[in-house]
């Protein structure tokens, strides 16, 4: 039978869209593609067939073979050392440590470039006198008896392998006074807290403030800070301290914890099992001490009525210690001659090695008398000078309110209405002489003539 086939008009079909144009890759891809695809028919065709996946190490040799490439290959000795000689990408800007480390065996360099020195220099032999006098004072207050002695004694030999808050818990709590209670209200306590608020020391001004040069010192985080309390101060000379600040709302010179004022002595634990050293200990606290004693000269150049006499006195003191020795140091403020910048130093006081009964007592008594001369000699210098700062502000303020009010007047009054100018004054007139009636010459004019001869 045969078929009937219909036949297309071509003249009313729409003409097919244009084909888009693809890159050879492309078109090499979706031939392997239909290859692919072709190959699975056949392997259907022929039955089914499980699918087994290609190992990785054919896929890695195909992959080197493709690119003329052996597993085994070595590189170029000119590779290598082109490769040797490039820089190392890893040491840029973003990944330079952002502070020095004070396990660095070079940290002490670091600690000179901010005019910080520990045990560098000798200090005043007054300066010594003073602090030993005042850390070395006997007390009427009862001592620990030698059983509880011997029970300190034995707990540092139990805590040689010992961590350094076990160290801290074991020893500090019943050795440091004030570790658990503080004799004086006006006294504060922190417990391994950061000084967040602290301002760093001012770089010696003869070292470039390059950044690949000049690394930037770590925030102190003592283990324990002693300062004083919101009430060792009134309110008036609490809103003083609160204007010892960088700028208008910056951190405090004086404050670098806010629960914690004028910080006076921090001490710092240390376990020999896990590395820790009295070198790291003092290192911490220089940093410590060098912010404290800063702070109390800006308060000195805003407020001269301390005077250069206090600085000379023991103004922070700082505790390093581990499980079988104590180490006491006092900080003191010097002058660099030829920058005129104030330096400041660590200079050891009193090594206890913790063995002895004696030294036990030693330290104990010392920390008491810090405490002491803390709340007395130490803090009423720093009383009067907030009350006459407090004066010399509120004069200033005072001042410039009036400077302002007056100016504010001058801007708001409205002027005066203008004055009508005075009346002229009139000019007196002398008096004229009537003119007598011009006597008539013997002129003879047209019209008299005219006159005559009428």
């Amino acid at each position: 039978m045969p078929v009937h086939i219909e036949k297309h008009d071509k003249s009313t079909e729409e003409p097919p869209p244009p084909k888009k144009r693809v890159s050879a890759d492309v078109e090499v891809a979706r031939s392997c593609k239909r290859q692919r695809h072709l190959n699975d028919l056949d392997n259907d065709l022929d039955g089914p067939q499980r699918y087994q996946p290609i190992p990785i190490d054919e896929l890695i040799d195909h992959w080197f073979d493709a690119f003329d490439w052996s597993r085994g290959r070595e590189m170029s000795s000119d590779l290598s050392n082109q490769m040797l000689q490039l820089p190392d990408c890893t040491r840029t800007n973003d990944s330079r440590k952002s502070t020095a480390s004070t396990y660095d065996i070079q940290y002490r360099e670091f600690l000179q470039r901010y005019n910080i020195y520990i045990m560098r220099k000798e200090p005043d032999p007054k300066f010594m006198e003073q602090a030993n006098n005042i850390v070395s004072r006997r007390r009427d207050t009862p001592e620990l008896d030698d059983a509880a002695v011997g029970q300190l004694r034995a707990t540092m030999r139990a805590l040689q392998d010992g961590t350094e808050s076990e160290i801290r818990a074991g020893l500090g709590a019943y050795i440091i006074p004030g570790y658990n209670i503080l004799p004086d209200e006006k006294l504060r306590k922190a417990f391994d807290q950061i000084w967040t608020g602290s301002i760093p020391v001012p770089l010696n001004v003869n070292i470039t403030n390059d950044p690949a040069v000049v690394v930037p010192l770590p925030k102190p985080k003592p283990d324990m800070t002693f300062g004083y309390s919101t009430a060792a101060f009134n309110p008036s000379q609490l809103s003083t301290i609160d204007h010892l600040t960088q700028g208008w709302s910056g951190p405090s010179f004086v404050s670098p914890l806010r629960s914690v004022l004028f910080p006076f002595f921090v001490i710092e634990f240390k376990a020999q099992a896990t590395d820790g050293s009295v070198r790291v200990a003092r290192n911490q606290a220089a940093g410590a001490g060098a912010i404290a004693l800063n702070g109390i000269l800006e308060f000195l150049s805003r407020n001269p009525s301390l005077g250069d006499s206090y600085l000379n006195q023991p103004l922070f003191f700082s505790l390093t210690m581990d499980h079988e020795s104590a180490c006491l140091n006092a900080h003191w403020i010097g002058k660099c001659p030829d920058t005129n910048q104030h330096t400041f130093h660590l200079e050891e006081l009193k090594a206890l090695p913790l063995r002895y009964n004696d030294n036990i007592h030693v330290l104990q008594r010392a920390i008491k008398n810090i405490f002491d001369y803390a709340v007395g000699p130490r803090l009423k210098p720093i009383l009067d000078a907030l009350d006459e700062y407090s004066k010399n502000m509120t004069a200033q303020r005072t001042a410039e309110s009036s400077e302002e009010t007056r100016n504010q007047v001058e801007l708001h009054v409205p002027p005066s209405p203008a004055q009508p100018p005075p009346p002229r004054k009139k000019k007196k007139t002398k008096a004229v002489a009537p003119q007598s009636k011009p006597q008539l010459l013997n002129i003879r004019t047209r019209h008299m003539a005219k006159l005559a001869d009428a």
